[in-house]
């Protein structure tokens, strides 16, 4: 303790902060004093008024077991709609199956693919024919724009080129 020093060589300034730590520690103390007359109580928002210590753990507790069961109830709720997605997706491709009249689901997803290509190819030859009906409409309204209709008309009676490839391909085979 050789350290203390005499009120003589204390500055004003020096003096100054000491007494501003001074009044915050007893602040302090006073908090800690009226904190500990008042230990077996807490003030909790949520509640209304004061409830004890004991009281306040056991809703803390009952809301983190809450939490718990909701989060088990989600889950379960997820495998339980997971399984219904699947039984679902089995009951549509038995279904498939039966109106094919099959047992074999490769069987029935060729057929499903045979309609859909069949419907594809069905809504491509209605788009053709409504382009040479268009192509048809500039010849008759325009007719100095020959060289428009000759160039359309040309391509619509081209074959596609996977076509023109297949046909080839099977020209060659001896």
């Amino acid at each position: 303790m050789t350290d203390r020093r005499t009120a003589s060589t204390i500055t004003d300034t020096e003096l100054d902060q000491l007494y501003a730590e001074r009044d915050a520690l007893a602040a302090d103390l006073a908090e800690l004093t009226q904190a500990r007359q008042h230990s077996a109580f807490t003030f909790c928002p949520q509640l209304v008024g004061h409830v004890t210590v004991a009281e306040f753990a056991r809703k803390i507790s009952e809301k983190r077991t809450a939490l718990a069961q909701r989060e088990e109830a989600v889950r379960y709720a997820n495998q339980q709609k997971q399984r219904a997605d699947q039984a679902e997706a089995k009951v549509t491709d038995y279904e498939n199956r039966i109106t094919w009249h099959t047992t074999c689901g490769s069987c029935a997803r060729i057929l499903d693919s045979a309609i859909q290509e069949t419907d594809r190819r069905e809504r491509a030859e209605a788009a053709i024919a409504r382009v040479r009906e268009a192509v048809q409409w500039i010849h008759r309204n325009y007719p100095g724009l020959t060289h428009v209709n000759d160039r359309l008309t040309t391509a619509l009676n081209q074959p596609a080129p996977a076509a023109t490839q297949a046909t080839d391909h099977q020209e060659q085979q001896p």
